[in-house]
């Protein structure tokens, strides 16, 4: 009787241990994938750390190649393709600074630790959204071939067209001080007020290239469609453009050449002589260009430049990480006009 009762004792025991293991095992597996989840984010948050370092490293790396440029013009290499450098034979120091990062856009360079790719950029070989006047804004847009769809009253058919003055206008409104629509096409505040929410036009200078996706006619996938923050800059206080570093793009928009019959051939001329040493250098390269739009062209561009942007995404073991830096240079001392990690 009592082996009987003490079996009976034991198996109640094994039932009891079954019941609990039962119960538990769930609650392990759980707080054990949790914990495989919070060593999997912190060995990510360590590649990310040090992927972020190598971005860091590599604006440092651009930083001190622009410090050490003495020349009295600016260009890079991927702003003529023939003619990377100027010098013949072996490149200066400088020079392969130069070329190791322009190999660096198209094929990420490998380190000990990870990769780097640099794209270093003239920012003064764009247009000032804030200086450049309405027709040579309008000259801009319609190079890049932007365009609205707009739809018949009648037959309700969809068609593209052209709004480059009209868009430009509401760009030159959104930063002027007057509450008068620029040539009788722009956007004031009535305009914006319609808008749900409403909001206010600036009427002052761009703060940033985000704050044109506010103005009329500009959204996010214009920005990103055309590219448009490839070409105009908030950052300077004055509207030369380095005819060494622009864009055709940026060239078919300043005076003389937004409104010449032979805009491509000019445009060809430019880029294909480049880089120039002077403007006496530039107007000889030139054969397609007048005096009269010379005259023009002189007082808009310039051959150096003191302001950067950067841009380097560094790789660890998979993860990347991206610094984005607008530099102003002066003397060998750099102003950080705009800084952002991701």
């Amino acid at each position: 009787m009592k082996r009987l009762r003490h079996i009976s004792k034991d198996g109640t025991a094994l039932i009891i241990v079954v019941a609990i293991v039962a119960v538990l095992t769930p609650l392990v597996i759980h707080y054990h994938s949790r914990a495989a989840d919070r060593l999997r984010l912190a060995a990510r948050t360590s590649r990310h750390s040090q992927a972020l370092s190598l971005a860091r490293c590599g604006v440092y790396l651009a930083w001190e190649a622009l410090s050490k440029d003495n020349r009295p013009f600016f260009y890079l290499p991927h702003c003529n393709p023939e003619k990377p450098m100027l010098t013949e034979g072996r490149p200066t120091d400088l020079e392969k600074a130069y070329l190791w990062m322009n190999k660096s856009r198209e094929t990420p360079q490998n380190l000990e630790n990870g990769t780097l790719q640099i794209f270093l950029d003239d920012d003064m070989g764009r247009l000032s959204l804030n200086r450049t006047q309405t027709n040579d804004l309008a000259a801009a847009i319609k190079s890049l071939g932007v365009t609205k769809i707009e739809t018949t009253d009648i037959f309700k058919d969809e068609k593209k067209v052209d709004r480059s003055r009209e868009m430009a206008a509401a760009i030159v409104d959104w930063r002027d001080s007057n509450g008068s629509p620029e040539m009788g096409i722009g956007a004031e505040d009535k305009e914006y007020m319609n808008q749900e929410p409403p909001y206010r036009c600036r009427n002052a200078p761009f703060q940033s290239l985000g704050e044109l996706t506010l103005v009329r006619d500009f959204d996010s996938e214009t920005m990103k469609q055309f590219k448009l923050d490839e070409v105009v800059t908030v950052f300077g206080p004055g509207f030369h453009v380095n005819a060494n570093t622009a864009s055709a793009i940026v060239l078919s928009a300043l005076p003389g050449i937004s409104t010449s019959g032979q805009k491509a051939e000019i445009i060809a001329e430019i880029q294909r002589n480049r880089p120039y040493r002077s403007l006496a250098e530039l107007r000889s390269a030139v054969t397609s260009v007048d005096s009269t739009v010379w005259n023009q062209l002189f007082r808009r561009i310039t051959l150096n430049s003191n302001r950067y942007r950067i841009k380097v995404v560094g790789a660890a073991k998979g993860v990347e990480a991206t610094v984005e830096a607008v530099l102003q240079k002066r003397g060998r001392d750099f102003l950080v006009l705009a800084w952002k990690e991701r």
